[in-house]
């Protein structure tokens, strides 16, 4: 790691052991391929006719996002111990994208499919950097064509899930993409032209009706109320301790519920704090991320590092469905930060410098 103080350059090298990159790749690829097949057999299978997304799903006792969770931390582990081995890093990204694969084939689009275009752009700025461009503009431009190419092929890819879940057939999924009434940017959805973004739309979905429930008095502000029950539904679900329903069972505009699943970030934060609470909110959920991010790279921090990681991940589902997934990261870290204390205080603690 080097850096500048003044006009002096400082060079500070961390001191790794050589079997813990070795002992990353093991963890990396172990949580990343266990997770990713774990996650395709309680999700009922891979999409098809009678085990299409959670309808034939098996009940664990262990949520949803706690798959992810350790599913994301295996791929950071990857991302860690490809850190200055450019020869390795190819094989571990291609292995991460290809357990998220694994997840999109069971039908989960927001959890899997950004995160794989995220680690091939990754791939690319890799592979121009090696190329030693010298001119910024030919640089800028080889990264920005793959990134305007993921975000249309994540569209369509994240569409033609969509479609072919519910009906389980991929070629009438393709048809219906190409020809039907799901084609194209702008659908029809419940009598209104809206853009194809059914996620986007219910997060917007999701503010209106917490506007709505605060300024008219239905529930007035929760002050934190939605946040407290983060405690209650914290403690693993196999324990069958009560679990109090999320925000997003009382997303209602009349009849119609708001909600796809899960409640927007700034949604929840006006619904406890008002106008006020989606600034504060977004502010401490920042300053973590800015926490973790520091921490780790102070001290090449393995741990926080992967913390970091986790985070963005799962910021995705955080900020679309649910803030509680960063709590169920905290509780999981917390609990890995434990045992790193008596099994592998290497990983918790900073790399000594030299």
């Amino acid at each position: 790691m080097a850096f500048r103080r003044g006009k002096r350059r400082i060079v500070r090298e961390y001191v790794t052991q050589p079997d813990e990159k070795r002992l990353l790749r093991i963890g990396g690829v172990s949580l990343a391929g266990l997770f990713s097949l774990l996650y395709l057999y309680v999700s009922g299978g891979v999409v098809r006719s009678g085990a299409v997304y959670v309808q034939k799903s098996v009940d664990t006792g262990v949520t949803f996002g706690v798959f992810n969770i350790f599913h994301f931390m295996g791929i950071a582990l990857l991302v860690l111990a490809s850190s200055g081995q450019a020869k390795d890093l190819q094989k571990y990204y291609w292995f991460a994208i290809g357990t998220l694969a694994v997840g999109m084939l069971a039908g989960s689009r927001a959890d899997y499919l950004p995160q794989a275009l995220l680690l091939l752009l990754f791939l690319v700025a890799n592979t121009t950097a090696n190329h030693n461009l010298k001119r910024w503009w030919s640089r800028l431009r080889t990264i920005i064509a793959p990134a305007l190419g993921a975000v249309i092929l994540a569209w369509f890819l994240g569409s033609l899930i969509a479609i072919w879940r519910t009906n389980a057939d991929i070629g009438l999924a393709i048809d219906e993409m190409l020809t039907g009434e799901r084609r194209g940017l702008i659908i029809e959805m419940r009598a209104h032209s809206m853009l194809n973004m059914e996620t986007a739309n219910m997060a917007i979905g999701t503010l209106y009706a917490a506007i709505v429930n605060v300024d008219t008095g239905i529930t007035g502000l929760l002050w934190g109320r939605s946040y407290l029950n983060w405690l209650l539904i914290a403690p693993p679900g196999f324990l069958g301790l009560p679990r109090p329903l999320g925000l997003e069972w009382d997303t209602f505009i009349g009849d119609q519920r708001m909600s796809q699943g899960g409640i927007f970030e700034v949604a929840e934060a006006y619904w406890n704090f008002g106008l006020p609470g989606c600034f504060i909110v977004s502010f401490i959920i920042s300053y973590l991320f800015g926490l973790a991010l520091s921490k780790g790279l102070a001290g090449a921090n393995y741990f926080f590092l992967t913390w970091y990681i986790v985070m963005g991940m799962m910021s995705l589902r955080a900020v679309w469905y649910q803030s509680f997934a960063y709590f169920r990261i905290f509780t999981i870290m917390a609990l890995v930060y434990l045992m790193g204390l008596y099994f592998a205080k290497w990983f918790v603690s900073n790399r000594s410098v030299r």
